[in-house]
């Protein structure tokens, strides 16, 4: 049983592991109360709830053993909490440093709108099951792109928008005469493989129609949804490609095809795929790798390749295909299909904050935010900031704050706190070159940004003060990692390291408890293989004889010289054998014969000949030297002294146990 403490940094996984004797004692608390230390209550919901979080195992949960095991556990863990407070472990730097960089992480996950985050995974995952054929019309612009330019955009997209839809012209028509972007026919996407506005206008519009104009980083773009089929899930790809350099002539272009079918009918034969990738394979990233690419999903790769790839079962090659980047033979190392919901929801979760749509959900939050704490803008506040501005210097990215500014205005309030244009120019100075100012090369959209950057930055930190409030697991999980890093220390303190260092109470610890440090049993002897059953008999004897006179003392003839004398020496090859001291799983053969002295049972071996063993002597086990156990004793040790340790904390905060309410959490 152990109560365990994750760090969710990379530092340490702390796992405590604390046994201990239960101390009977008169009750005189609550009802709810289910034990006291130092008069300090710990009420049965709090119990059930960690004694339910960690106990995975639902055919133990409230057996009698279980809960009384986890009890005192929970119990010792509770002294030893309480004894690291008093020792003031919880007011150090360094614990003061690390659990603020974890409530800061814990802080990210609780500083989104979850209700709109849930609905969001869904509709992701419900993508995720469809794949949409594509194409597009693409009139292009950007942030920095004038206002003036990009009204003038808006507006041709639209005429035409307007062109498709009565019919003047169709589609594909449009896209060769309007897009400026190439490449028209997309192929098929789904979930997470093109920008989030694009993809939204990809699934809102219906198969064969074509979208309204859909505004993403890169433009105005009209979506023509051509198909829809079901996922097709992954494919793990290796593949041989031989390339056809850009001035081939005829005559080379054959060679390279019959070159590339010369491979093909090597592997129909049972060449390994492997092998003839890294020799043949001209691809030097994948080659060496025996050809082994990379889980290909839709829209990742050329639509040939990708079709081929998709239709082979797993293990099967195709046959050559022929495309853009040379000639390919694809094998399919592995598949994999669309999960549930519930098993693919934390990796739908984690690409939503990874990928352009955490924006929307981030945007709804902060709208949230500002109705709850009444958030109140003053205009004029902002105007007269801006208007004194030393622009030049902030597009260069060197504007600095005034040190003592003519006026500090009202900006806005949150929750009834004031913020003024001097807490704004502190946050300008230090943000002006972050990716979001830089990238803008407009100077009012840096301030905007600045500005909304600013204001969003104020109302999450009012809300992650109020996190413990509002979130009682938050505050839970807050408690059960102060207590985890303050109980770390605790045990490196008192028994850890003391344990380590200790040498001398280490060395009279394994004095007194050194036959709990055995070697294991071994056997001395030796394994003959024989010609068959009947020469084996015959050697019964004169080997026990050898065996009997080595045993009294006696001088006796080698086995080899009796070997010898009966015409059965090593150069007739009639007899074998093999020499040793033996543990438990060196040998199958003395795995599985009875350990005693004398000849075992004999092996009939598949080629004909038998095989036995000549036990000679069972080396019975004796404790082990320090050196061989060290850390088996420190571990013994370790438990010993933090048992010793539990008996104090016991008599320095006394626990009182309600044993009426344990007994009767028992099912």
């Amino acid at each position: 049983m152990a109560l365990i403490f994750k760090n969710m940094s990379k530092n340490f996984l702390l796992i405590i592991i604390i046994f201990c004797i239960s101390t009977p004692s008169i009750f005189a608390q609550s009802d709810d109360v289910l034990f006291t230390y130092d008069k300090t209550p710990v009420d049965v919901s709090e119990f059930k709830f960690v004694y339910e979080k960690n106990n995975v195992n639902e055919k133990e949960l409230y057996t009698d053993a279980s809960v009384k095991e986890y009890l005192d556990l929970y119990v010792n863990f509770k002294l030893k909490v309480r004894e690291a407070e008093s020792m003031g472990l919880d007011q150090t730097p360094a614990f003061k440093s690390e659990y603020e960089r974890y409530k800061k992480q814990l802080s990210k996950s609780y500083l989104i709108d979850r209700q709109v985050s849930e609905e969001m995974i869904r509709v992701a995952y419900n993508r995720i099951k469809e794949e949409r054929k594509v194409s597009h019309i693409l009139l292009m612009c950007n942030d920095d792109t004038p206002p003036e330019d990009t009204v003038r955009l808006h507006k041709d997209i639209n005429d035409i928008y307007k062109e498709i839809k009565s019919g003047v012209k169709e589609f594909d028509q449009a896209a060769k005469l309007y897009s400026e972007d190439t490449m028209i026919n997309l192929g098929y996407f789904t979930a997470f493989q093109t920008v989030y506005p694009f993809e939204n206008g990809m699934y809102e519009t219906e198969v064969g129609s074509v979208s309204k104009p859909v505004r993403t980083k890169f433009g105005y773009h009209l979506i023509n949804v051509t198909d829809s089929r079901a996922s097709k899930g992954k494919v793990e790809v290796a593949y041989i490609l031989m390339k056809i350099p850009k001035r081939s002539n005829d005559e080379m272009k054959d060679a390279i095809r019959q070159k590339i079918y010369s491979i093909h009918d090597s592997l129909k034969r049972g060449a390994k795929f492997e092998d003839m990738a890294r020799k043949y394979s001209e691809d030097k990233s994948t080659a060496y790798n025996g050809g082994k690419w990379k889980w290909l999903s839709t829209g990742k790769s050329l639509e040939r390749f990708e079709k081929v790839a998709f239709s082979l079962e797993i293990g099967q090659f195709a046959e050559p295909i022929l495309t853009s980047n040379g000639w390919y033979i694809i094998k399919a190392l592995n598949k994999q299909v669309i999960g549930s919901f519930e098993d693919m929801k934390s990796d739908i979760q984690e690409k939503i904050l990874r990928d352009s749509r955490s924006e929307t959900v981030r945007r709804t939050f902060i709208k949230k935010l500002k109705k709850e704490y009444k958030y109140e803008p003053n205009e004029n506040g902002f105007s007269e900031f801006f208007d004194r501005m030393d622009i030049s210097a902030l597009t260069l990215g060197n504007w600095k704050a005034p040190k003592e500014p003519e006026t500090n205005d009202l900006l806005f309030t949150i929750g009834g706190k004031k913020y003024y244009q001097e807490d704004f120019a502190k946050f300008i100075e230090t943000n002006q070159n972050v990716k979001g100012v830089k990238k803008r090369k407009d100077v009012l959209k840096k301030l905007e940004w600045l500005r909304r950057a600013f204001l969003n930055r104020e109302l999450l930190n009012v809300e992650e003060e109020k996190l413990e409030e509002k979130h009682p697991e938050f505050k839970r999980l807050l408690k059960e990692y102060r207590d985890g890093i303050i109980l770390f220390e605790l045990m490196n303190k008192k028994v850890w390291s003391r344990a380590s260092a200790d040498s001398t109470g280490l060395v009279e610890f394994y004095e007194k408890n050194k036959n709990n440090y055995l070697t294991d049993p071994k056997l001395s002897g030796k394994i003959f293989t024989v010609k068959d059953q009947a020469m084996a008999k015959a050697l019964v004897s004169p080997l026990l004889k050898i065996e009997k006179k080595r045993k009294k003392g006696k001088s006796f003839k080698s086995i080899d010289e009796t070997l010898e004398k009966m015409g059965l020496g090593l150069s007739s090859e009639k007899v074998s054998y093999e020499e040793g001291v033996f543990n438990k799983g060196d040998n199958e053969i003395t795995d599985a014969i009875e350990w005693v002295d004398g000849i075992s049972r004999t092996f009939k071996n598949e080629d004909g000949t038998t095989t036995f063993v000549l036990v000679e002597d069972i080396i019975q086990p004796v404790p082990k030297a320090l050196s061989e156990c060290r850390g088996f004793v420190i571990s013994d040790y370790n438990d010993e002294l933090e048992r010793n340790w539990i008996y104090e904390l016991k008599q320095k905060y006394p626990v009182e146990i309600n044993y009426k309410l344990v007994n009767s959490l028992v099912k």
